[in-house]
């Protein structure tokens, strides 16, 4: 029952989006000559597959940004090694670490944040001056910015910490700041993951070819049936909340729709990067590990977007506490309330500051810092509350299963209320729509208008005649999704589990999920799927 509006196999208008048609022919060519070529050769060709995937892909002009903070970085790097081997003073060296890292920075923060700064900028100016002031710039950022930008921080980091030596051929360091499949979306890998596996030389292997086809499947499915579907859905149920009728339950539900596709958008992607990756010998690191299966939303930060989450507390939290400063603030603060109270303090100051990044991280604008507060003072709260929590259950019933659902599905809600700062566009609205849809009386008035939701949907010229197949594909796509979860709970990774199997069931287990997607999937010339959420990033 899938939703094709024209003949053909448009996946996407985008020029080599992941899910498009191009970038599977793309990837199959690189490939192909990956293992034809001399293995000395196959980092060139890899190096050169992710120059012409970023040419394709983004904005061509914008891969001067990326030119200049690799060349900058990988410049800076190179010299650290030689001021330290030639003895050089420490102070020579931090600046020219600091170079190096404030010119990133500053790189991303002209290129992503300029119009944030300037429009409060601007904000603020009319507000004192009495006349209304615009200020805005209008450039194009570079395609995963935000993550090749973490990637050569880390490197340049680690560098002037000494736990990794410098590369010194420039081209192989590009290749390791624009490795193609993870420039869209990620995951933020470190060098010390990638760097001996991007230079050698790789044997073929039909088991690497399957696992990685098997995954970009699974993630076409993610990706095509349950994001697309329920994107359709989420749209229906905003609309609907946005239209004369009551707010309430349908904002909920809306949100219930928006925080599936989120995941079903994010770990597609994930699944189609890594897979990527593995169809050339390359292992990179997860960034998914079921995250609704958290019973705390600390928890939950541990397993979805993982790389992002560790790359913040290993470059940001630890470093902060380890500062001076915050030493200073410690032994300040032990003096007067004690050691315990000192130490929760400033962790939890370097906790602000790290969900002030996180929020800022994903854009522009006082709703995704709002997200960040958001987390931030949930798990405070969290840790505050928890011994007293332990207290009032006992510690059987507080493990047992029923008590475990009921703090999943908690955890759950906790993250869809942060999702609301990240899906409005602005702060004003994410706060309008939560508190609309947590008003007692919108959602007594929306109860009894849903059973009539559809009909609602048509007089509002909502309903395009897909409206139920949306919702039927959506929940049996989600119905798969779920058993295969449960399967890979128990037995691990379908790809890794289909490696020790005949290559007959592998590639009936491909032709499987690519029939799921034909009958149950959101394609063809008339339908554009949206981007990947975290590729805006």
């Amino acid at each position: 029952m899938c939703v094709l509006e024209e003949p053909g196999f448009g996946l996407s208008s985008n020029v080599w989006s992941l899910f498009s048609l191009d970038f599977l022919i793309f990837l199959a060519v690189s490939v192909l000559f990956f293992y034809l070529l001399p293995r000395k050769m196959q980092w060139i060709v890899l190096l050169i597959a992710s120059i012409i995937f970023y040419l394709f892909a983004g904005t061509p002009y914008t891969i001067v940004y990326l030119m200049a903070s690799t060349l900058i970085t990988w410049k800076a790097a190179c010299r650290i090694s030689d001021y330290r081997e030639a003895g050089k003073e420490n102070y020579i060296i931090r600046r020219v670490y600091l170079i190096a890292l404030l010119s990133n920075i500053l790189i991303l923060a002209a290129l992503k944040y300029a119009n944030f700064l300037l429009g409060n900028a601007s904000a603020i100016v009319s507000f004192f001056g009495g006349t209304k002031v615009e200020w805005s710039v209008s450039w194009v950022a570079a395609l995963g910015i935000s993550y090749y930008t973490l990637q050569i921080i880390s490197y340049i980091t680690d560098c002037y910490w000494e736990r990794i030596e410098p590369q010194r051929n420039y081209a192989k360091f590009a290749l390791f700041s624009c490795f193609f499949p993870q420039m869209v979306s990620g995951p933020i890998s470190r060098y010390d993951q990638l760097n001996a596996q991007l230079y050698a030389q790789h044997e073929f292997k039909r088991n690497n070819l399957m696992c990685g086809l098997i995954r970009i499947s699974l993630g076409f499915f993610k990706k095509l049936v349950i994001a697309e579907n329920f994107n359709r859905l989420a749209q229906y149920f905003f609309d609907l909340e946005n239209s004369e009728h009551t707010y309430g339950i349908y904002a909920i539900v809306g949100i219930g729709c928006y925080v599936i596709e989120l995941y079903g958008d994010f770990a597609g992607c994930m699944d189609i990067v890594i897979g990527s990756a593995k169809c050339f010998g390359i292992n990179m690191v997860e960034n998914f590990n079921r995250p609704f299966t958290s019973v705390t939303i600390q928890e939950f930060w541990q397993r979805w977007h993982i790389t992002l989450g560790t790359w913040l507390k290993d470059y940001i939290m630890y470093p902060l506490l380890r500062s001076k400063t915050f030493q200073k603030i410690g032994k300040y603060i032990k003096k007067t309330h004690g050691k315990q109270f000192s130490q929760k303090t400033t962790t939890y100051l370097a906790m602000l500051i790290l969900w002030f990044c996180m929020g800022l991280w994903h854009g522009g604008g006082w709703n995704y810092i709002a997200e960040g507060i958001w987390f931030w003072l949930v798990i405070v709260l969290g840790q505050i509350t928890e011994p007293f929590f332990n207290r009032v259950f006992h510690a059987k019933e507080h493990t047992g299963r029923l008590m475990t659902l009921f703090r999943q599905t908690r955890t759950t809600c906790i993250y869809a209320v942060g999702v609301v700062f990240f899906r409005g566009p602005d702060l004003t609205d994410a706060v309008k729509t939560i508190c609309r849809s947590l008003s007692p009386k919108n959602i007594v008035n929306s109860l009894y208008e849903f059973p009539h939701f559809i009909y609602i949907a048509k007089d509002l010229e909502l309903n395009d005649g897909k409206l139920l197949v949306y919702l039927i594909n959506a929940f049996t796509g989600f119905a798969i999704f779920i058993l295969l979860s449960l399967w890979e709970k128990k037995h691990g990774k379908l790809q890794d589990t289909l490696t020790c199997h005949t290559l007959i069931l592998q590639i009936t287990c491909i032709l499987s999920v690519l029939f799921a997607i034909a009958f149950l999937g959101v394609y063809g010339s008339g339908v554009k799927p949206s981007d990947f959420i975290y590729g805006g990033f």
